[in-house]
């Protein structure tokens, strides 16, 4: 390790954290507190190359995509080959294999430009994504200033300095100290860099840390990526260069007020005059530690928005969050217990929307008040349920237009075991308080020095139920009773509705007198109902959603029968009738219908498919569910809907003369989601 990365690494381990350490990490697979450890480990010790090559290599300036960089762009392109430690051309030519999922996004502004006559949904992606980065440019500019002039008095002055590569006399030193805080008013430039940062700006203009991920979220909908650990990697990594360009004027204003208030005491004694200081070393701790924490309370609701914008909270999986969403989270506590002592201990999480949290938690049977919460913004309203008791349907749903998170810090012993017994929708399991080594991201043993150690422990929960969860969980009866509905091929939280008949329509000679010696009539109805109603708290233009699977299959499986392959997978109804026009009759008919009804006094609303038709030869066919359906109603507040699953035929079949006709009817529906979203 060279001179100058020993320095940075004794004097700003809690300025930096991550580009100091360089030993390979792997992730084990145990549950949270293993991945925390794992996480640990990933975060100060995996070079964070990957992420940045991405976004190096499709924004920055290459020989095949030259650009003029300017403002905080060019700062962190510039961060990303400097953090590599090595060449330019050595770093460029790294990352160009595989890295090509950000810069699909870059090229996809070009690419949607020059589509603008064709698809106005292009104009608009288009000019959002424009609008964003222009947005961004004054505190880009405002930014890069500051750190401009801090990044050349570090490399050029104190660094030499400190290093020993250049010897200075006193009096040159004297002079440097006097240069940093009143030529160069380093306190201010820091003052200037964390207000960019973390304020709004010129019009009102959101901070610039937020704007940044703005741009990502932008870029994201339109990259092939899934994951969400390299966008968090870049948004780290530009979160690093800005504590690490704050750290350097830090310790370099630190370093020149000690000298300075040094001289300032010998001159005192000798009845001189002193140049009063701006800003003091105490206040310079004081503005560092608000500052900091500024910048990373607003990078970890940044980081909180990434997640919850590509969760999918209209899942049947009451954990709705994105796979990489507790992995995220960990490396961004781990990345803030780094930086800041308070961030460190045994602290969490809790998920919720509206007042589905009632701020208390309970954890091995001892309750902890939360702090009050923070809003995280949505591109979307919410929907969160409640219901009368823990273990019955939910049956009330609410909109929230924004995320509230609850932070709760926890005074636990180090191993202690911990686990969430408050009732809730879904938490991360067993979690414990362990001691890391900074260095390495191990936990601690007999033989690591103190220095570099804290302690550290992390835990996620789902306060807020809602989307199918909600509206499926447990809610379906699964009886025979004429109140409920034959529910028999399905379960409480996966109904499945069926209606069917298989045979042959017969001519009966005994049956000549009663009219009926040659047809079947038909008249079935299968009906399913949730066993509760929904009250509509927050009224307004609400779609219902619906997301349908395989019924026969469903079917096949409860009775433990084989599929009928004739049925398609995907078949709402199914008919097949070989009638053939005879001296008993020219024609047949049949009525099938199948769907999810949604009953309010005034009439109802359903997703669902239907055929009828008359016929006078074989009639067969299907009407497919194609996976999922969807109709916008405008409820009213206080609206109470009785959902229920339907599934019916009905008509007449003739026998074909003497000759018997075969029939086949289905009709069915096995719903694998149904929710609410609003408009």
């Amino acid at each position: 390790m060279n001179t100058h990365r020993m320095l940075s690494c004794a004097l700003t381990l809690y300025i930096i954290g991550l580009s100091c350490f360089a030993t390979p990490a792997r992730a084990q697979s145990e549950v949270v507190t293993a991945a925390a450890k794992a996480v640990a480990q990933q975060v100060v010790t995996e070079a964070i190359n990957y992420a940045l090559g991405e976004v190096y290599d499709s924004s920055c300036s290459t020989p095949d995509n030259p650009r003029n960089l300017n403002g905080l762009e060019g700062f962190i392109c510039n961060s990303a080959a400097s953090m590599s430690g090595r060449k330019e051309e050595e770093f460029k030519n790294e990352l160009r294999e595989g890295l090509s999922a950000i810069k699909e996004v870059v090229n996809q502004v070009q690419k949607d430009i020059g589509r603008l006559q064709e698809n106005q949904g292009l104009i608009i992606n288009a000019l959002s994504r424009i609008e964003a980065k222009v947005e961004a440019v004054p505190l880009e500019t405002i930014a890069q200033a500051a750190v401009a002039e801090i990044q050349v008095l570090w490399n050029d002055h104190f660094l030499p300095v400190s290093n020993g590569t250049v010897s200075y006399t006193p009096q040159q030193l004297l002079q440097l100290a006097n240069d940093i805080v009143f030529k160069h008013e380093v306190d201010r430039k820091l003052g200037t860099l964390s207000v960019a940062m973390t304020k709004n700006g010129f019009g009102n203009s959101l901070p610039l840390l937020t704007q940044q991920m703005n741009i990502l979220l932008l870029g994201l909908e339109n990259a092939t990526m899934d994951d969400l650990e390299t966008p968090y990697k870049f948004y780290q990594s530009a979160m690093s260069s800005a504590l690490m360009h704050y750290g350097q004027g830090e310790m370099m204003y630190s370093w020149a007020v000690r000298m300075l208030e040094a001289r300032c005491a010998v001159l005192l004694e000798q009845n001189k005059e002193c140049i009063a200081i701006p800003t003091s070393s105490e206040q310079m701790r004081n503005n560092s530690s608000l500052h900091r924490t500024a910048m990373l309370d607003l990078f970890r609701n940044n980081v909180e928005r990434l997640v919850l914008e590509h969760s999918s909270p209209s899942s049947l999986n009451r954990n709705f969050l994105h796979e990489d969403a507790i992995t995220v989270f960990i490396s961004a506590d781990f990345f803030a217990a780094i930086h800041l002592p308070n961030r460190q201990g045994m602290r969490g999480r809790v998920i919720s929307a509206g007042d589905a949290f009632s701020g208390t938690l309970s954890i091995n049977n001892k309750r902890t008040k939360a702090k009050p919460p923070r809003t995280i913004t949505s591109s979307a309203d919410i929907d969160w349920w409640t219901r009368s008791a823990a273990n019955q349907p939910y049956t009330e749903v609410h909109f929230a237009p924004a995320w509230r998170i609850y932070d709760v810090a926890l005074d636990v012993s180090e191993n202690e075991k911990l686990e969430i017994d408050s009732p809730l929708p879904w938490h991360t399991g067993r979690f414990e308080l362990n001691r890391y080594d900074v260095q390495t991201g191990e936990i601690v043993t007999d033989e690591t020095a103190e220095e570099g150690v804290i302690t550290f422990g992390t835990f996620t929960a789902i306060a807020r139920a809602g989307g199918a969860y909600a509206m499926m969980y447990n809610a379906w009866a699964t009886n025979f009773s004429e109140e409920t509905g034959p529910n028999n091929y399905g379960t409480r939280t996966q109904p499945v509705v069926i209606a069917r008949a298989e045979g042959s329509v017969i001519y009966n000679s005994n049956k000549i007198f009663e009219g009926t010696a040659g047809k079947r009539d038909f008249d079935t109805t299968k009906l399913v109902r949730r066993v509760a109603p929904i009250t509509i708290v927050d009224g307004g233009d609400i779609t219902i959603h619906g997301h349908f699977g395989d019924a026969e299959a469903a079917r096949a499986r409860m009775t433990d029968t084989k599929r009928r392959s004739f049925i398609p997978v995907d078949a709402a109804l199914y008919y097949d009738i070989d009638f053939r026009k005879s001296n008993v009759s020219s024609s047949s008919n049949i009525y099938l219908s199948t769907g999810a009804i949604f009953n309010r006094e005034q009439g109802y609303h359903r997703l669902g498919w239907s055929h009828e038709d008359s016929f006078s030869s074989r009639h067969q066919g299907s009407v497919s569910h194609e996976g999922s359906r969807s109709t916008k109603v405008t409820y009213s507040a206080g609206t109470k809907l009785n959902v229920s699953l339907r599934a019916l035929f009905r008509g007449t079949i003739y026998s074909t003369g003497w000759d018997a006709t075969p029939y086949t009817l289905f009709a069915g529906i096995a719903p694998t989601a149904l929710y609410f979203t609003r408009d």
